[in-house]
């Protein structure tokens, strides 16, 4: 039951912030569309907190790599966020797995399906520089995220997630 719970609570993570930036997204941010399967949560270009969590991100990515290259036992599931634009002219947060770095720039593959981007898909093979990050996590345990900034925000401004997710503890 518990892998279950983790498994359904890391598909939701990978579509949070699907619509940041985009201006065609619903006019309250936080706004969830999709599936309860799939959900999409719309942020708005000028959101201040989703914009504030990105900057943190992007302030705090050498603590992501400083683990990425050296992880505890306890440390998994490295994952780092990347906007693409979208057929529309807006952009689509996404999350990437299998991540390594190497002089300056992220190397990674995309985890799910976009919404709105042409031409790319989950298993596609994505590069970011260090300063493109919208967002990074990874977990410390069973019940700990560590960054997951943008996650942090999508959580206090919508009820998307399921119960298992919104039990988990959250550290810099």
């Amino acid at each position: 039951m518990k892998s279950i719970s983790c498994k359904v609570a890391f598909a939701l993570i990978l579509v949070v912030c699907a619509g940041c930036g985009d201006t065609s997204a619903p006019d309250k941010s936080g706004t969830v569309t999709g599936t309860s399967a799939d959900p999409i949560v719309h942020f708005k270009a000028g959101d201040s907190k989703m914009n504030t969590a990105i900057s943190k991100a992007r302030a705090t990515a050498d603590r992501f790599i400083k683990a990425l290259n050296a992880p505890q036992p306890n440390q998994t599931g490295f994952s780092i966020k990347k906007e693409f634009p979208t057929k529309h002219g807006t952009g689509e947060h996404i999350w990437l797995s299998d991540v390594t770095y190497a002089n300056g720039v992220f190397s990674s593959l995309v985890d799910n399906d976009p919404e709105d981007v042409a031409n790319l898909k989950a298993g596609d093979k994505a590069t970011v520089a260090k300063g493109e990050i919208s967002d990074w996590m990874f977990r410390e345990g069973s019940d700990t995220f560590v960054g997951a900034y943008t996650l942090r925000v999508m959580l206090e401004n919508t009820n998307a997630g399921d119960a298992a997710l919104r039990k988990m503890k959250f550290k810099d």
